[in-house]
């Protein structure tokens, strides 16, 4: 094969960047801050159907901080805005320059760099019977905005892992959705996630799994599908978005078998 053929087939688009500003702020949960992004350039953007895809993403570069990647939670072709939604942390001197820290103080007219295209996509197999999905907090923007996009009458189960009842959000999509909200913390807990597992060994036909979240944990729920449940490579989306005790850790797709 032609070595310039080879190259073409695995070039990759070339990142850009608009500079976007903070236009509105809003309290999602007691940890959750969403941040609303527009400005002209930024319009013009999402105007071309730049985050069009659900579970879209950019890459966020704030003042003082290393450029992070966020799932954008929504977008308004209207107003030429997007939204993103920032899980708050505890704060030490390690943190004082992470996305998350600026997150919690920034103001309504602060300037920042975005970085894209970095798409997402998620195609429902039009054979599958039903769709189960499990998030922890840092990927339930990546779920709400694959659950909107979901077809009418599809069997969808959702597993949310939060950090207490407070971080529950509304889940909205046109599919059959059953929900379920674990909390790590409470002593139902385990209880709860045997259910969520005898509910899922009921599942029958073909179907798929999306799954996104703390590394490690993603890949234990991926392992049970391919090993227990016989699902191929091939009908699990997972994706790891941050690493337990691991700073800066990059955002990938996970392969497992």
């Amino acid at each position: 094969m032609n070595k310039n053929k080879m190259k073409q087939k695995v070039r990759q688009p070339t990142a850009m960047t608009v500079l976007a500003t903070v236009v509105g702020v809003d309290q999602v949960t007691p940890l959750v801050r969403r941040l609303t992004f527009g400005g002209e350039a930024l319009k013009a953007v999402v105007a071309n159907g730049a985050f069009a895809e659900p579970a879209a993403w950019v890459k966020l570069f704030a003042p003082l901080c290393h450029g992070r990647a966020y799932s954008i939670r929504q977008q308004n072709r209207a107003t030429g805005t997007i939204d993103i939604d920032f899980v708050l942390h505890s704060h030490d001197e390690q943190r004082a320059t992470t996305v998350s820290a600026w997150a919690e103080a920034v103001a309504v007219g602060t300037e920042v760099l975005l970085s894209y295209p970095a798409r997402g996509g998620f195609t429902v197999n039009r054979f599958a019977k039903w769709l189960w999905m499990a998030a922890d907090a840092t990927a339930l923007p990546a779920l709400q905005s694959v659950l909107a996009d979901l077809p009418l009458g599809l069997d969808v189960r959702v597993m949310v892992f939060a950090n207490g009842v407070a971080e529950r959000q509304a889940l909205v999509t046109k599919a059959e959705l059953t929900e379920t909200w674990l909390y790590p913390q409470e002593e139902a807990y385990e209880a709860a996630l045997k259910q969520v597992l005898a509910d899922a060994a009921h599942l029958a036909g073909q179907g798929q799994v999306w799954l996104a979240g703390e590394s490690n944990w993603v890949k234990n729920w991926q392992l049970y599908w391919l090993r227990e449940r016989g699902l191929t490579p091939k009908d699990i989306l997972a994706r790891g978005y941050w690493k337990q005790g691991e700073a800066d850790y990059k955002d990938q797709r996970l392969l497992v078998s």
